[in-house]
């Protein structure tokens, strides 16, 4: 890329910020925030990629990232009592999981690996604490988010299901305890 002339390249940064922006509001959390705050938001996403295999986290970890698949498919697995693995799900592009991760810094209580070769958008848990500072009411929606999947956990629900304006199924994952 560095190679290309500087305009070819621009519009490439272009084009992923804006690929970014559209990932980030399909977040129902996300949704409603303005343009502006929107873009300054997708702007603290970095984009990384994972090859087939790629263990992104695993329980017991220390959750520090929110992700969401832009490509490729993961694995979501947790030990069982019989200390076996057990697959709780199956995420796919448009997926998010580690979610809890933006507001409190918890142990994973679930495994997540790359089914597929992955591109993912990672916004680490002190990035949006400072987006935060510039978007208070943002706080507001995250908190009811964090305490609707809380409720689903306690009922024994391992996650949570939205319909996304695009008509897709969103998961959300309670990977964080």
């Amino acid at each position: 890329l560095t190679l290309a002339p500087a305009t070819l390249r621009q519009k490439i940064r272009d084009r992923i910020d804006s690929t970014k922006s559209g990932m980030v509001r399909n977040i129902p959390f996300f949704k409603d925030i303005q343009d502006k705050l929107l873009t300054n938001l997708a702007s603290m996403f970095k984009l990384i990629n994972y090859e087939k295999s790629s263990i992104i986290f695993q329980e017991g970890d220390r959750g520090t990232e929110f992700y969401v698949i832009m490509e490729g498919e993961c694995l979501v697995t947790s030990m069982n009592d019989a200390r076996e693995e057990s697959l709780l799900a199956t995420l796919k592009a448009g997926d998010f999981f580690g979610d809890l991760a933006l507001l409190r810094q918890s142990k994973r209580t679930a495994t997540i690996k790359c089914k597929t070769f992955c591109r993912l958008l990672v916004l680490k848990a002190s990035e949006f604490t400072r987006f935060l500072s510039i978007a208070p009411e943002l706080k507001q929606k995250i908190n009811a988010h964090v305490q609707q999947i809380s409720r689903e956990s306690v009922l024994g629900s391992p996650g949570y299901l939205e319909q996304g304006e695009s008509g897709n199924s969103l998961i959300g994952v309670d990977i964080d305890a």
